[in-house]
């Protein structure tokens, strides 16, 4: 008997689409929220007219899709808000350098992605909504790097 013949080599896949798919229901699970609540998920899926995913058991695939649009979402705001200039075209004719695009993706992460007591920019630290954005764009984060590195063959 192999490793092949056995299948064991499709027993990793298997268990790692288990974890994303376990990951992606806490979430929902923690972040869901109401429709009220701005930087809840259900708020979220209405901004997106994805009414279906506030389902008790919404399909997994179309819960990945939202998430990864409201990611890439809150990942332009935080750009948005970060960069000093009042167009992107005009961030980029600055031609920025490798070091400043590293410094202002760090200052995003740390901003934005960062559930902290003093909040991002001297913010107050009694803003809910600031601090579940935050830590919903954290989670998310961690979604994607898992998709990511599973697509990529990376589980080690």
């Amino acid at each position: 008997m192999t490793p092949w013949t056995c299948r064991e080599v499709f027993q990793i896949s298997i268990r790692l689409f288990h974890l994303c798919l376990n990951l992606v229901w806490a979430l929902l699970h923690v972040h869901r929220g109401t429709a009220s609540e701005v930087g809840s998920l259900t708020y979220f899926f209405l901004l997106l007219e994805k009414t279906r995913l506030s389902a008790p058991h919404p399909d997994y695939h179309t819960l990945l899709a939202a998430l990864m649009q409201i990611l890439h979402g809150l990942i332009l705001d935080a750009w948005w808000h970060t960069i000093s200039f009042s167009s992107i075209g005009k961030f980029a004719q600055s031609n920025p350098s490798l070091e400043h695009l590293l410094e202002l993706g760090a200052k995003v992460v740390d901003s934005f992605a960062t559930p902290c007591t003093d909040g991002p920019e001297g913010q107050a630290t009694n803003d809910p909504i600031n601090q579940n954005v935050c830590l919903l764009l954290q989670d998310l984060i961690y979604v994607a790097a898992l998709v990511w590195a599973i697509s990529d063959g990376d589980f080690g």
